[in-house]
């Protein structure tokens, strides 16, 4: 993977869920409905995951991407996130919070701005919503999330939605309560073709604490 795919895939982390949950929720067993869902896991303050991504960008000469994996450690607005790419032995970590962030290369090499978004698209061209990722993995949209383009499962969980430009699909959920996604794929389009898509296959969550 080139440093400009990594530097665009750790913004993407973008977008986790989850193969296990640790067994010490007390809902564990219960059965949820959407709400409770909704109000436990908007109040997760705390939470570990990792996987792996891919990542694909379109343009008219083309396509070209790559994938890796992760570690994104998220505490309140604090961002500690980790990628590594085992065919180039490069690895990448994107910290900080709303207003101050710092991406250091494998070599030690720190870039630092006060939007995630803007750090990532000054190194690599990318425009990519890190601000939302923390909910998309979560199962959550943001408030720029229309309700006409929500689509749900039975039980609840979302299926699909838009947000500025995105189409975000959860295709997996893990069984055990409140209920979190294990693979999410969301494409970015643009006059009605296709710019860029991410997948995120989520092979461990930890706790999710208050």
């Amino acid at each position: 993977m080139t440093r400009k795919h990594l530097l665009a895939a750790v913004l993407l982390l973008a977008l986790g869920a989850c193969k296990s949950l640790p067994q010490r929720s007390s809902m564990q067993g219960a059965k949820l409905n959407q709400q409770q869902r909704t109000d436990i896991l908007s109040a997760c303050a705390k939470f570990d995951l990792r996987g792996k991504l891919a990542i694909s960008q379109f343009s008219v000469n083309g396509s070209d991407g790559g994938n890796g994996r992760f570690q994104w450690h998220q505490e309140n607005e604090v961002l500690d996130f980790h990628l590594s790419a085992p065919l180039s032995n490069q690895t990448w970590r994107l910290q900080g919070l709303p207003g101050a962030y710092t991406l250091t290369d494998s070599k030690g090499i720190a870039s630092q701005n006060a939007s995630a978004e803007q750090l990532i698209e000054n190194a690599s061209g990318w425009s990519l919503p890190v601000s939302e990722l923390r909910y998309w993995v979560l199962g959550l949209p943001t408030g720029y999330v229309s309700n006409a383009s929500i689509a749900r499962y039975a039980d609840g969980t979302l299926k699909q939605f838009t947000e500025r430009g995105w189409q975000v699909d959860y295709q997996s959920y893990t069984d055990a309560e409140p209920r979190l996604p294990i693979k999410i794929k969301a494409v970015l389009s643009e006059f009605g073709k296709t710019r860029a898509s991410v997948k995120i296959i989520v092979h461990e969550w930890s706790a999710c604490q208050r």
